[in-house]
């Protein structure tokens, strides 16, 4: 780490030459885009564009204002419950963004209030190749390589019973849905649990069959295999917001430039996670140094 910031400091010293330094990377990468992806450019511009997004979906989008077919107490009005919840890409109707927020609604035909007291949860979410009518019993075969803890503690949930998407869980740890796949939720329930039955999706009661979303459940948190009997899962309403306006603004100073160049070059190659993986492909390269350069100046 001192190594990495002493090479930052002398390249930012040397401000005179960095731009040429950022005019041969970019020679460099569009010189190999040119043997077969010559669009590198456009991509970075489209991926800009793309995480302008945030905004709220409810799925299946059938069922904003309709209510779903089915009703279903798992996971939150059972208890000692491994969950999953697949949600199709195509759902998202586009959007993008940090995922902040999931919200229920009780089922018209139960109409019932309730506050739930301490539920302990774990609340997991990544991207998946695993769709609606194609999920695997066995559950770590549908969590995705990104799979992130984003709630861990006691959930606190209640409605008043009116039909509306009052029952809320917030995402305390930040997870970025790109729209690169399927978003998986995976709910872990340790203990009792009290609810209601909440508004389910499928093609009629206690049927799945939806191209919308799907389910797997097992009566053990601990569980390595689930059913997929029943209902397709609850109708959701999730809450994105915009990403970080500025993610290209590395050491945060409000100006994307030299210093910030210098650490996406030292993080160049394969790093997942890294700040600089802008697209989030797991890889440091042509693309997110394309949109650095594009970003080039004051932030907005």
């Amino acid at each position: 780490m001192e190594r990495r910031n002493g090479l930052l400091s002398r390249y930012a010293a040397g401000g005179g030459w960095i731009t040429a330094l950022a005019l041969s990377a970019f020679v460099v990468s569009t010189t190999r885009a040119s043997g077969g992806d010559s669009v590198q450019f456009n991509k970075a511009v489209e991926f800009e564009l793309a995480n302008q997004g945030g905004g709220k979906v409810v799925i299946p989008n059938i069922n904003e204002r309709k209510p779903g077919p089915s009703n279903q107490a798992f996971p939150f009005n059972q208890g000692n419950m491994r969950y999953q919840q697949v949600y199709a890409m195509d759902q998202f109707q586009g959007l993008v963004g940090i995922v902040t927020q999931f919200a229920y609604r009780v089922d018209e035909d139960v109409d019932k209030p309730f506050d739930s007291g301490p539920i302990d949860t774990q609340i997991w979410l990544s991207h998946t190749e695993a769709g609606p009518n194609n999920m695997s019993n066995v559950f770590d075969d549908n969590s995705g390589p990104d799979e992130t803890l984003v709630f861990d503690g006691n959930l606190f949930l209640s409605s008043d019973g009116t039909g509306d998407f009052d029952i809320i869980v917030d995402i305390e740890d930040v997870f970025l849905y790109t729209g690169d796949g399927n978003l998986l939720i995976e709910i872990k329930v340790f203990g009792s649990a009290g609810t209601a039955q909440f508004d389910a999706a499928g093609l009629g009661l206690g049927q799945g069959g939806t191209q919308w979303t799907d389910r797997v459940w097992a009566f053990d948190p601990n569980a390595n295999t689930g059913s997929q009997g029943g209902d397709d899962g609850m109708v959701t309403s999730i809450t994105l917001a915009e990403e970080e306006p500025c993610p290209w603004d590395l050491d945060g100073n409000g100006i994307v430039g030299a210093t910030d160049l210098l650490a996406l070059l030292v993080s160049w190659g394969k790093c997942p996670g890294c700040p600089a993986d802008f697209d989030d492909n797991g890889i440091v390269g042509a693309t997110d140094l394309l949109a650095l350069l594009v970003n080039w100046g004051p932030c907005p």
